[in-house]
């Protein structure tokens, strides 16, 4: 797709302040938070979007127009599943709502997918809130890769219901 660049931007403490505001920013026009929250940029909600992961395993993948704006962003972690092996989960997985449609959502699944391909990952897997605007639209993209959906999780007791999804990667 023409006009737009993908990078991966390693963890290592290489991604830059400037770069955590504008994905902070992204995320909550991606995804507003309940109750009109903000993500207030700090150290501390960064580190948070990667949860329990240690930051050596994770990794930011940016999609910019050629005027260098960030309108698409991948967050992920590898890790060793329970069957063994090393994967790739997927927590963020973002697109302005101006640049939607496009097909940059599957552009920045199959990029994490290569990455971890890179990494000596067998399989991506992720999860997928039901309900949410592009839901569809992201089970069609995982489905052209081979993904396989495996088992609802709720979030909560009130929380959304997700979809947990897994793409193999190993014959990539």
């Amino acid at each position: 797709m023409e006009g737009y660049g993908f990078e991966v931007v390693a963890w290592s403490g290489s991604v830059q302040v400037k770069e955590r505001q504008e994905i902070l920013e992204l995320l909550e026009e991606c995804f507003p938070p309940p109750g009109g929250e903000e993500y207030h940029h700090s150290d501390t909600k960064w580190r948070d979007l990667f949860g329990t992961f240690d930051e050596e395993d994770c990794f930011v993948g940016s999609l910019r127009t050629e005027k260098d704006q960030l309108v698409g962003v991948v967050m992920g972690a590898i890790f060793v599943g329970l069957e063994k092996v090393r994967q790739v989960t997927i927590f963020n997985l973002g697109v302005h709502p101006l640049h939607r449609g496009r097909g940059l959502g599957g552009r920045l699944l199959r990029a994490a997918a290569l990455h971890a391909r890179r990494l000596n990952c067998v399989a991506v897997v992720g999860n997928v809130q039901m309900g949410s605007p592009g839901t569809e639209r992201l089970f069609d993209i995982y489905g052209k890769m081979g993904a396989a959906k495996t088992t609802e999780v709720a979030c909560g007791s009130s929380g959304p219901t997700q979809q947990r999804v897994r793409i193999d990667i190993g014959d990539w």
